[in-house]
């Protein structure tokens, strides 16, 4: 696990004096073998081992109380004021704390952390840089809206199967080797609505025009469909 700081006043400290020699070591093995957030999935027949000893663990953790080590909801254990120790405040711009982000995120616990929380994490505060908090926001709202975009040109009596035409627009998207691929899509679909193709008997609706990949076709094959007194596909295209 590296180097890690120690808190060499702990030989003072009631709590640490009080506790048997066994649980002392209890309490070293957790801080030394916790991950960078001080989370550990704790092996108690390898640390019994390792340490030397039998350790009656849900004793110890009664003893060592809610302030000092919790039990997650996935079973593993978070030594609450490691960060605060270990880091004090954590920077998404620091790579080296990049292990402890990771693992808050994964394990649950990253809002509770950056937050701040009553259980003798209320000082510990997460420097999270707004501006790429922001950033990533945008990012995830425009990839999220993408499909929006598509289906917004489509007009309401052709809204069928949105379900089926999401998985099959994410699907696409995957594939078309180009710097748009949404663009592509959205270009495509309004030449092909403003078609005699699309305004015939044979018009494929949006679901069978993106999953039997008729977007793909070339789009002078539309002009020559049979046309007829139907209601257009596409009335009106949004900007």
């Amino acid at each position: 696990m590296g180097k890690r700081f120690s808190e060499t006043s702990k030989w003072s400290d009631p709590w640490f004096r009080g506790l048997s020699p066994g649980r002392k070591l209890a309490w070293l093995y957790l801080i030394d073998n916790c991950d960078m957030a001080g989370v550990i999935d704790l092996d108690q027949a390898l640390a019994n081992f390792q340490i030397g000893g039998e350790v009656n663990w849900p004793e110890f953790l009664a003893v060592a109380g809610e302030g000092r080590i919790e039990t997650l909801p996935n079973g593993k254990l978070f030594i609450v004021k490691f960060i605060e120790f270990q880091h004090g405040t954590l920077s998404e711009n620091c790579k080296a704390h990049g292990p402890a982000f990771r693992s808050l995120e994964s394990n649950g616990i990253f809002q509770r952390v950056s937050k701040g929380v009553p259980k003798g994490m209320d000082t510990l505060k997460v420097k999270v840089k707004v501006k790429e908090e922001v950033k990533e926001k945008v990012k995830v709202k425009v990839k999220e809206s993408e499909f929006e975009l598509f289906w917004g040109q489509v007009p309401e009596g052709r809204k069928i199967g949105v379900a089926g035409c999401r998985k099959h627009y994410e699907r696409i998207v995957k594939e078309i080797k180009t710097d748009d691929p949404h663009a592509f899509l959205r270009d495509r679909w309004t030449t092909y609505a403003k078609s005699p193709k699309a305004q015939s008997d044979y018009a494929w609706e949006p679901l069978a025009w993106l999953r039997d990949g008729h977007y793909a076709d070339d789009p002078e094959s539309w002009n020559r469909a049979h046309t007829n007194n139907h209601k257009p596909l596409l009335e009106e295209i949004p900007f």
